[in-house]
């Protein structure tokens, strides 16, 4: 019985991962360490090769950065078409230079992109489901070009994003460039899982990425 259902989920998904591709607006179809057991699947995407694993702890970097004035850093991203309203926490990569993505209730910034609102492609990353329900990220589907993200950091500032493009890539054909490489602009790139399950990988198959631009310099974000 357990085995019908699963094969029953990934029909629907993967119906549900035509229909998205059909109406993304570029008319194109469009790999993340999991930090929770919980997890159903990861999305499994790759770092940039620009960006290496953490040093160990106590090393001189460390050191550095303890020193250093504290940048402002990204706390809550909202979508509110998606039905997204997440808490965000720093994230980087493994040994295997891909995203460690949180537990299924947040959502990850990747520190090896700017902070969202600042020139060059802010990364966010989250899961769209675990063994207990839906996750994080759950909804990214249902955003369409033209919705609005929101990104607020902990000083209070708020920066909105107007979304441009909304894909579903295979993990196998990650477009690492696309989502890393740098603009002249402030972006984000949302991302998580998406398409058929594959229970032998214990993973879905492909990767939602929404492309957002900011619309303006930063403002006071709205109390929760």
């Amino acid at each position: 019985m357990a085995a019908g259902l699963l094969a029953l989920v990934s029909v629907i998904f993967g119906i549900a991962a035509i229909a998205v591709d059909a109406q993304s607006s570029a008319g194109e179809p469009a790999t993340v360490s999991q930090s929770s057991s919980a997890t159903r699947s990861s999305p499994d995407a790759p770092g940039p090769d620009d960006v290496a694993a953490p040093p160990i702890r106590g090393s001189d970097s460390d050191d550095d950065e303890a020193t250093a004035d504290p940048a402002p850093r990204p706390v809550r991203v909202v979508v509110p078409t998606a039905g997204i309203d997440a808490t965000l926490e720093p994230v980087g990569v493994d040994e295997d230079r891909r995203l460690v993505v949180p537990p299924p209730e947040l959502a990850g910034w990747f520190e090896g992109r700017p902070v969202p609102g600042e020139i060059g492609p802010a990364v966010l990353v989250g899961h769209i489901d675990s063994l207990e329900g839906p996750a994080v990220f759950h909804g990214l589907d249902r955003v369409e070009v033209g919705d609005q993200i929101h990104v607020t950091d902990d000083q209070g500032e708020q920066v909105s994003f107007a979304v441009e493009r909304v894909e579903v890539v295979a993990k196998t054909a990650f477009p690492t460039s696309r989502v890393y490489d740098p603009v002249d602009r402030a972006e984000v790139r949302l991302i998580t899982c998406w398409g058929p399950f594959d229970p032998e990988a214990g993973s879905y198959r492909d990767n939602i990425i929404v492309y957002g631009a900011a619309l303006d310099a930063p403002s006071p974000a709205d109390p929760r």
